[in-house]
């Protein structure tokens, strides 16, 4: 199973949360906090593109969430893309119309193209040490789950969506359709869709954000903690 006993967590210190800066290049940059949300578009509250007619109004959009910032794209037609700009980073993301993805640690930039310019931002999220315990101190005898127990074949679809993420400079590119997913793993069509549901409403219930594609949001999950 893929539950780890661990002690009560409410005496453990409140982990800081990572701060996300951007940068348009041109001389404007922003500092969000977790809790802020930021429009970037013609009319965004960071504003790119404010003359050109082919660029999209509301281009995309960046929250904190509890498992890290997130960015989508909820433009019509533009597509964007996201490089880490890490030493020895690999990272490449591409994001179509209404796809969303979790930012990279670190810094990366964003580019995309109208028909009128091409554009680039880069965004940088904080890497920050993890806060503690100063020793090991179970505040009682009571056990808790980190994570989810899973059924056995919950197991196998969560390692299945993990390994498509674990090779170097894989993205969500390399997450195949629900058709393949369940031709690897023996299943119909109908009962992979019916197992990802049941898996998305679960993980949401307890506290995850899902998004669509559901398969690509538990991939990232999976591969988040480390499940293939």
């Amino acid at each position: 199973m893929l539950d780890t006993p661990t002690t009560d967590t409410s005496a453990l210190p409140v982990q800081p949360r990572p701060r996300l800066h951007i940068d348009d290049l041109v001389g404007n940059s922003l500092l969000l906090q977790a809790g802020e949300e930021l429009v970037v578009g013609r009319s965004g509250n960071l504003v790119i593109g404010r003359h050109d007619l082919s660029m999209h109004r509301t281009l995309f959009q960046l929250w904190y969430s509890e498992q890290g910032w997130m960015m989508s794209n909820v433009g019509r037609h533009i597509p964007l893309r996201i490089d880490a700009l890490n030493k020895g980073g690999s990272t490449h993301i591409e994001l179509g119309p209404g796809a969303v993805t979790f930012l990279p640690l670190g810094k990366s930039s964003i580019t995309c193209e109208s028909k009128e310019e091409k554009y680039e931002l880069h965004v940088q999220v904080e890497k920050l040490a993890k806060v503690g315990p100063s020793r090991y101190s179970p505040a009682s005898d009571q056990l808790t789950r980190e994570r989810s127990v899973f059924t056995a074949e919950q197991e196998d679809l969560l390692r299945l969506l993990a390994g498509y993420l674990g090779s170097p400079g894989a993205t969500n590119a390399n997450i195949p359709p629900v058709k393949e997913i369940a031709g690897q793993l023996g299943w119909t069509e109908k009962k992979t869709n019916q197992k990802i549901d049941r898996l998305v409403h679960k993980l949401e219930g307890e506290g995850e954000a899902p998004f669509r594609p559901f398969r690509i949001f538990l991939a990232q999950y999976a591969h988040r903690h480390a499940l293939g």
